[in-house]
């Protein structure tokens, strides 16, 4: 029988994604030899799709407020990371909203000088590696793939993502480990609307509102962006940072609120009665509201598009006024990675030594980016997260362990 081919390194990286590359670049940088172990056809293949192709890398307000799950001694400050992509020469700049992007506004660019530092210092890319098994041994670490090859290592560093990114189970490795790993969730996706009858000819429109995400009438979580409908469900990033609060919630409600800051809706509606009067009631909202928004709330409230406008009564304003200021869709939690940008849940920090990356039941393990119970908001959040922890783990495994 042919022995099982062993590679072996002072580090091994399971990952290939914007943690492992980050942690890769970093560690080769500090004289380390690297072996990064990618179960894809190629790395970084995630990182492409960022940001529309953009790569929204990082967030101005990427501080440990904007997060939930504990970061502390975790979160690389903004000005740190973008000094790190400065080294490695990538230029980059922030929106309006605080959002950094490469300058070149191309996430290629960002897969590019991360893969070229892994060459320039020796660091090795073995694609095709699903890792099966991680084991702790008297030298390091052993690490078997499903084909049966292995892989050897002083240090380990586990940077494979989640369901919804990789097609490795980081949480079996971290698990066979010692580590336990909290319910997994799909995190920033859209919200499947329990009745997808209510958004019949709302298709493609998107929609500036408030919403508010509530579990029968107790708010969970309120944010004010833009919505876009779809077939069965709402999206959009202001749908995607609510989603993370449907965890528990038995009777979900998204509520709308159309004119948000406006004071007396029913004032409005009655003034605008006046002006429409003559018209049919498919034009009560024209100039205020896309068309077929109208439409949708003149069937919630039981109007006829072809009634006229000035036959409205005071229980038919009000019920549009109503809805203006609260148009809701019952919600359901997302039943699959499928749609999800990130998992909710992971290894807790409980379980890694204090300010710090590496584990604190197996020595030499470190773990970063999405396998950790840590997530934060669209806008560059969990990006910057996965580069700055991944430079951080590879920073304290240079400096503090081997």
């Amino acid at each position: 029988m042919t022995a099982p081919c062993r590679l072996a390194a002072d580090v091994l990286i399971i990952g290939g994604g914007a943690s492992g590359l980050m942690a890769a670049a970093t560690a080769a940088k500090g004289g380390k030899s690297v072996l990064v172990l990618e179960a894809g056809e190629r790395v970084g293949k995630k990182l492409l799709a960022t940001g529309n192709g953009r790569c929204n890398l990082s967030n101005l307000g990427a501080e440990p407020p904007a997060y939930f799950g504990d970061v502390r001694g975790r979160l690389l400050a903004p000005e740190a990371l973008l000094a790190r992509f400065a080294e490695l020469g990538l230029a980059c700049a922030p929106d309006p909203e605080g959002r950094l992007y490469p300058l070149s506004e191309s996430a290629s660019s960002v897969l590019d000088v991360l893969r070229l530092a892994l060459a320039r210092h020796g660091a090795r890319e073995i694609c095709g590696f699903s890792a099966e098994k991680a084991q702790k041994t008297r030298q390091g670490f052993l690490v078997t793939a499903q084909d049966g090859r292995e892989a050897a290592g002083r240090a380990l560093i586990l940077a494979c993502g989640s369901p919804a990114a990789s097609a490795a189970d980081g949480y079996a490795l971290a698990r066979g480990l010692g580590h336990s790993v909290t319910p997994l969730l799909p995190g920033l996706c859209p919200l499947p609307c329990e009745s997808p009858a209510l958004l019949k000819g709302l298709r493609g429109l998107r929609v500036k509102c408030e919403a508010s995400l509530l579990d029968g009438e107790t708010l969970l979580a309120r944010e004010r962006g833009e919505v876009l409908f779809k077939d069965a469900q709402i999206s959009g990033i202001l749908a995607f940072d609510l989603s993370r609060h449907l965890r528990g919630a038995k009777k979900p409600v998204l509520s709308l609120d159309l004119l948000p800051g406006a004071e007396d809706i029913s004032g409005l509606l009655r003034a605008r009665q006046a002006l429409f009067g003559s018209e049919p009631a498919a034009g009560f909202f024209m100039g205020l509201l896309h068309k077929q928004i109208g439409l949708s709330l003149l069937a919630r409230a039981g109007i006829s598009p072809s009634a006229r406008v000035s036959g409205l009564g005071r229980n038919e304003i009000l019920a549009l006024a109503s809805l203006l200021r609260g148009w809701r869709f019952p919600v359901e939690a997302p039943r699959s990675f499928a749609g999800a940008q990130l998992a909710l849940g992971g290894v807790p920090a409980s379980e890694l030594r204090e300010n710090s990356l590496q584990s604190r039941l197996c020595e030499g393990l470190f773990l970063c980016g999405e396998l950790l119970d840590v997530d934060g908001p669209c806008g560059g959040f969990n990006l910057h997260f996965a580069f700055g922890s991944g430079h951080l783990a590879a920073l304290e495994l240079c400096s503090a362990y081997i």
